[in-house]
């Protein structure tokens, strides 16, 4: 967060949007989605 200049509370909010956007339940699923769209 500090190197992108942001604070740590909107980087929590960003990642809690995303996780209910994406209807799923932590950062690892996140990271699967990704993962399988880029293959």
């Amino acid at each position: 967060a500090a190197s992108l200049f942001m604070s740590e509370a909107t980087v929590k909010a960003h990642v809690s949007r995303l996780l209910t956007k994406l209807a799923v339940t932590n950062r690892v699923h996140i990271a699967i989605l990704v993962h399988d769209a880029q293959s």
